[in-house]
């Protein structure tokens, strides 16, 4: 690879991840564990999903995220509750509790994005936005839909803690 296009690419690694070092830190100051933000909101968006359908969402096993359903359960973030024709299948939802973090952490990520891209105009932004949509699609197989791209994603993270 030509030294230019590397020293790039270990830039774009190197955003990633003090983006994701200034997410979690917020997301830990306001007592969350990592991925608990997403969970939340799509719980709040299908409110009364069941943990199959927040995994297959989150791209993971059903056990995995039946551990952070009962952290978040146990911190009065989300409720289960008996279906009403199937007791056997428990449905959640989003407490109060839970939707006031989702928006006081919502706030806090909004920050860190907006220092993230201070100092740039209105015009960068907007082309630094058209440079990551080619990328996307120069590295995206062609017609792959977004979950057949999580899947891939996470089982090449499966294979390498495997190996």
């Amino acid at each position: 690879m030509n030294e230019e296009l590397m020293k790039i690419v270990k830039k774009i690694g190197y955003v990633c991840a003090l983006h994701r070092m200034h997410i979690n830190k917020e997301a830990t100051c306001k007592g969350f564990y990592p991925g608990q933000m997403h969970m939340l909101r799509f719980i709040l968006k299908n409110s009364g999903c069941t943990q199959k359908e927040l995994a297959k969402s989150m791209h993971v096993t059903p056990a995995s995220i039946a551990v952070s359903v009962k952290r978040m359960e146990k911190s009065g973030l989300v409720e289960r509750k008996e279906d009403e024709n199937d007791r056997r299948i428990m449905r959640l939802f989003v407490t109060e509790k839970g939707e006031e973090s989702i928006n006081s952490l919502s706030e806090a990520f909004s920050k860190v994005d907006e220092k993230m891209f201070s100092h740039f105009s209105g015009d960068e932004i907007k082309s630094f936005e058209d440079f990551l949509d080619r990328i996307c699609e120069n590295l995206t197989p062609r017609n792959a839909s977004q979950d057949e791209i999580c899947e891939m994603v996470r089982q090449t993270n499966f294979d390498k803690k495997k190996g």
